[in-house]
């Protein structure tokens, strides 16, 4: 963490870049760069997010930038949710945050907002996503916007309490005929 923490300064100082002006766009030029310029090792897309926070936290950055959108905005709140919160692990957080912006994106609008969010909202969603992915997978999303339903209304952003309007997922194995039953009743 302290050498990609040094990369970073050296890159700001090379740029001209004051702390306050480090925000995750400079963060993604700073990755880009390192891949352009062949390094090795290029820190993940949320490498960084530690001492982004920390800075935040310190009154180095502001909390928000403006070219940051409201589904960036709220789904850096549930990370930070699912992180201090819940305490899930890292490779979780990021699976939970893949699926919070896909479903802010489609239903965080500036008419509505989430205000007007309904079950029908919520099953069709995870019907055009049970179209594309396995049973497994599906059901790996049920909870994921499960927990995303839930924070949204702790948070007060929809008036009712939605995760219990996503439907559980069936996925039944050795759906046939038992073998035992098939071999005692054999047709005469």
């Amino acid at each position: 963490m302290l050498a990609m923490a040094g990369g970073l300064g050296r890159w700001m100082d090379a740029r001209g870049l004051a702390p306050g002006d480090l925000d995750r766009a400079a963060v993604t030029e700073f990755r880009d760069a390192r891949r352009a310029a062949g390094m090795r090792w290029v820190p993940g897309a949320h490498g960084l997010d530690r001492l982004l926070e920390y800075l935040e936290d310190l009154g180095v950055l502001g909390r928000c930038s403006s070219s940051t959108t409201p589904v960036e905005v709220l789904a850096e709140r549930y990370r930070r949710w699912l992180v201090t919160d819940r305490g899930l692990a890292e490779a979780t957080v990021v699976r939970y945050v893949k699926l919070a912006r896909l479903f802010l994106s489609q239903h965080l609008t500036s008419q509505g907002g989430l205000e007007s969010l309904s079950g029908t909202d919520v099953v069709a969603f995870l019907l055009a996503e049970s179209e594309r992915l396995s049973v497994g997978s599906v059901k790996g999303r049920v909870d994921e916007l499960r927990s995303l339903l839930r924070f949204l209304y702790l948070q007060g952003l929809t008036p009712r309490p939605m995760a219990a309007a996503v439907p559980p997922v069936a996925g039944w194995r050795d759906t046939g005929v038992p073998r035992t039953w098939r071999t005692v009743h054999r047709p005469s």
